[in-house]
């Protein structure tokens, strides 16, 4: 059988949910920054959808992916492997950004492609690339809803659904480049003895010598 399910997704109603990602890089010229989204809801979830609005110098990597007949836009997106290999991440651009679906993109598909469920917590990981881009600024994610595997709308009311913003392994300041203010950060933080997550590199919960040769490493790479 032959289904695209991007129609499905665009007719999809039920409560839509709105969400608010502050990014704080500074002139994070030719860098990477992005978010991990995760969604908790004991419902069965197939499919999902949401709008991100961007601001000036913030854009989505994306390629063209073709399926059969069709051509999609796919969007460079890191998803769970319990989606299976046929979930991808397509889209198309708003005025102001992109409206993105996740959802099995194959020609055929079976009832075992369908994946996701609603309660192990990550959904995706979004990489934004940053071109002139100068901090903070607001990324609002909005009209998140799913569905499940028959098309069906999936109320998200009450769902716990969260965003953590990433930053590269020895991104002390968080300016998204791993440079020597990053060292001098880690040696300040050691220094005072003071705790911090983003100096506390090898994760054993202290800031010490270890950390700051670990990011003199990170930085030479």
């Amino acid at each position: 059988m032959k289904l695209f399910m991007l129609g499905m997704m665009m007719a999809m109603g039920g409560t839509a949910m709105a969400q608010q990602v502050t990014l704080t890089a500074n002139d994070a010229t030719d860098k990477k920054a992005g978010w991990t989204m995760s969604i908790q809801t004991p419902k069965q979830i197939a499919g999902w959808q949401m709008e991100i609005a961007l601001p000036e110098g913030i854009t989505i990597p994306s390629k063209e992916l073709k399926v059969g007949d069709a051509t999609f836009t796919e969007y460079e997106v890191t998803l769970p492997a319990r989606y299976g290999a046929k979930y991808k991440a397509v889209g198309t651009p708003t005025d102001n950004g992109v409206f993105l679906f996740f959802i099995p993109v194959a020609e055929t598909y079976t009832a075992n492609d369908f994946q996701i469920t609603g309660t192990e917590g990550e959904a995706c990981t979004i990489t934004l690339q940053t071109e002139g881009f100068e901090g903070p600024a607001t990324v609002a994610v909005t009209n998140i809803c799913a569905s499940d595997a028959d098309g069906n709308s999936t109320d998200l009311a009450g769902a716990n659904v969260t965003f953590a913003v990433n930053h590269p392994k020895g991104d002390v300041n968080s300016n998204y480049v791993v440079n020597a203010l990053d060292i001098q950060e880690t040696i300040n933080f050691a220094k005072a003895g003071t705790f911090s997550a983003t100096a506390d590199v090898n994760g054993d919960t202290n800031v010490n010598a270890l950390d700051i040769q670990e990011v003199i490493n990170i930085a030479k790479q």
